[in-house]
């Protein structure tokens, strides 16, 4: 039975398209408007604001900045317009992020309460892997010869098996760890041997492997032993179908804690982080324990009619999301209705290679007539308020895995379709930024020799590793001295010695004006000198590496407000994990591709999908161990009995299967909805008949059965 809580909670099931981060942001700003009325001095400290990804955080960040500038723009007086513009510069560092980078800086401030150190990081999960890989070798050499039990696990295993199984179950640490603390009693030999392992191998790693689930964990402990830590009065929660029942403990004990009001936006149909341990049910679960039933928001402000009556008659009767679907209710009142196609493809006998690229090709000419053909073909979309035919960056295709591009990048290139691809990666770990960040190292401390030896590197200069080994072989005790010296050096071609000196006279004049002139001046005249903008926009992704440049130069000016120095620490901290900037669609000159969940969020005038391979691997489910939510099922071989345990269909271990399977698919049937409501005028569903055929267990609503009907 669920606990009831007492709290100021507010709970928002927001559909697709419905506005909600809109909704959130406005809630924000009022509540800030609140605080600045009633002289509150630091009202960005009274905020938690928690997402699922970053991309999302990004989103809301960006939201807020605009409300912000808006309202200084208004502000009746200077004082209003001070205390406004004061808070630009406190955005960056305000507690409006994911759940781990929250977690994380609660831990970092109380780092002796916690256990851990202060200069923890996050691993990257294949990093993280290579750490344990070694440290569970290690140990394990020592364990199996003085404990007979834990040592019998391995022939059971295997040494691999057993490796991996602990690197699992770690990497999920704070869902598991409440079931393995049961089976340190438990009557069977093997749970309990894998237990003790478990913890064992824990109490001995390096304090400095920790991972998403570590941080969280640790986080819902500390709240526990430590209340009243935060004075937060406002927690608001976006995306909150994306959480699980750790975050949604540590959301509400802080709350509980600093008697915060709490707002809940998220929608279960939109649920698509399975596979990441996301769990929908905990929006129930929050209702029945806030006992406050969500207030639903059906209409839908993005796709025009058609779209929508579309979406409606594909999910019409199903329980996507574990609730009966509600349509979504049309309002953007547009004499143009929109447009769906659907092309059902039929494979025959071609293996998948052959297929993927059949389809890629279709999906390539389909771009080129909507651009390019025949009148009657072309895309058409609201721009303005007008009907007008679509552009390239109009255009988004949406695929459900990126091995899909191996086929179709090479199509938009025959027919001549300029593209761009999303590749989700971290804005701080972009080469762009990677460069601007050791020049503004380096002019802050021309010491800095790795900084400047990755500069010289840079698209931006190129110098290289031939010239550079002899530079570096110079005697002078910096490498700027000896790259200054070498301009002089007869065995290196004039042409080269012309180019270093054209680039110690430029970083010298930048050096020299750092101390005089705002970093985001000297880091624009930087890039002007350099062609910067001109060399990374000819790169591969220019497009966004531009973007990029941008919004780093506006970080930059933000910083400069709070007459902060050592710049580029300030923009490494606070961009920790942070996505890539979002590009203006709507003024670029290429089509979109990306997955389907990095376009979670956003929304485009022309939505492409491949409806191909969208099922899931068994393969997936068949390891030595499997974990779902409360409870953890094995399988493995006894020696003893010469047979596999958990090999039967009536196993706990085949019965978990079953139900994780079973979720997946659920899970596949969410994703098709979100990739549908992204669209704006135009969807164009490429559907694999094989895949509509086969595969669809007959417990669930077919959804590709019902766009065959079509």
């Amino acid at each position: 039975m669920n606990n009831k809580v007492e709290l100021d909670a507010e709970i928002i099931r927001a559909g697709a398209g419905s506005g909600k981060t809109t909704e959130l942001v406005k809630r924000f700003i009022c509540e800030i408007e609140n605080l600045i009325r009633a002289g509150e001095p630091e009202p960005l400290a009274k905020f938690v604001a928690i997402t699922f990804t970053r991309n999302a955080a990004t989103q809301i960040k960006e939201r807020i900045r605009e409300k912000i500038i808006e309202h200084i723009q208004l502000a009746q007086s200077e004082t209003e317009k001070r205390r406004f513009r004061r808070l630009i510069g406190k955005l960056a560092p305000a507690h409006i992020g994911t759940i781990d980078s929250f977690a994380s800086s609660i831990l970092r401030a109380n780092a002796i309460a916690s256990g851990l150190t202060p200069s923890f990081e996050i691993l990257d999960p294949a990093i993280f892997e290579s750490r344990f890989e070694e440290h569970f070798n290690s140990e394990m050499v020592r364990l199996v010869e003085n404990d007979k039990e834990i040592g019998s696990i391995v022939a059971r295993f295997d040494w691999v098996g057993l490796r991996n199984t602990m690197l699992k179950l770690r990497l999920c640490s704070a869902r598991v760890e409440p079931v393995l603390n049961d089976l340190i009693n438990s009557g069977d030999p093997v749970k309990r041997a894998i237990a003790r392992l478990y913890f064992y191998l824990k109490e001995r790693e390096n304090p400095l492997l920790v991972s998403f689930s570590d941080v969280l964990n640790e986080c819902k402990k500390l709240l526990t032993r430590n209340p009243k830590l935060f004075p937060f009065g406002f927690i608001f929660v976006d995306e909150f179908q994306d959480t699980d029942e750790v975050q949604w403990e540590i959301i509400k004990n802080i709350a509980m804690q600093t008697s915060s009001s709490v707002l809940i936006v998220g929608d279960e149909k939109q649920s698509i982080y399975g596979f990441r341990g996301s769990d929908y049910t905990v929006f129930k679960k929050a209702e029945e324990e806030l006992q406050k039933e969500a207030t639903p928001k059906t209409e839908n402000w993005r796709s025009l009619k058609n779209i929508l009556d579309f979406v409606n008659y594909v999910f019409k009767g199903s329980r996507i999301g574990g609730k009966e679907y509600k349509p979504l209710r049309y309002v953007r009142d547009e004499r143009y209705l929109g447009n769906v196609e659907l092309a059902l493809i039929d494979p025959g006998d071609l293996d998948t290679e052959s297929h993927r690229r059949v389809i890629a090709n279709l999906i390539a000419r389909r771009c080129y007539e909507g651009l390019k053909g025949e009148p009657e073909k072309r895309f058409r979309i609201v721009k303005d308020g007008a009907i007008t035919e679509a552009t390239p960056g109009d255009i988004a295709i949406l695929v459900r895995k990126r091995n899909f591009l191996q086929a179709l990048i090479p199509a938009l290139r025959r027919v001549g379709v300029p593209f761009i691809t999303y590749r989700g990666s971290g804005f701080l770990d972009t080469e762009e930024i990677c460069d601007m960040l050791a020049f503004l190292r380096f002019v802050e401390n021309p010491n800095d020799d790795i900084s400047f030896l990755a500069l010289l590197r840079s698209p931006l200069f190129g110098f290289s590793d031939d010239l550079l080994v002899i530079i570096c072989s110079l005697e002078h005790d910096t490498l700027f001295e000896k790259f200054s010296f070498a301009q002089t050096l007869k065995e290196i071609d004039s042409s080269e010695r012309e180019r270093i000196k054209s680039v110690v006279d430029l970083l010298n004049s930048l050096i020299r004006d750092y101390r005089i002139f705002p970093p985001s001046q000297i880091l624009m005249r930087f890039l002007e000198s350099t062609y910067g903008w001109a060399i990374y926009s000819s790169l591969p992704d220019g497009a966004q590496k531009v973007e990029n440049l941008k919004k780093l130069i506006m970080r930059v000016i933000e910083i400069e407000k709070e007459d902060f120095e050592n710049i580029a620490e300030i923009l490494e901290e606070t961009g920790k994990g942070e996505p890539e900037s979002a590009i203006e669609f709507e003024n670029e000159r290429a089509v979109r591709i990306m997955t389907i969940h990095s376009a979670k969020g956003l929304e485009f005038p022309v939505v492409i999908l491949p409806m191909w391979n969208f099922e899931s691997k068994g393969s997936q489910n068949n390891g030595a161990f499997l974990v779902d939510r409360d409870k953890i099922a094995f399988r493995y071989y006894d020696p003893q009995a010469r047979e596999f345990v958990g090999a039967d269909e009536q196993s706990e271990y085949q019965q978990l299967r079953e139900n994780i399977k079973s979720r997946m698919y659920e899970e596949e049937e969410r994703l098709v909805y979100v990739a549908l409501t992204r669209a704006r005028d135009c969807l164009s569903v490429f559907l694999d008949e094989r895949f509509v055929t086969n595969n669809k267990p007959e417990k669930l609503p077919d959804v590709y059965a019902k766009m065959k009907e079509l």
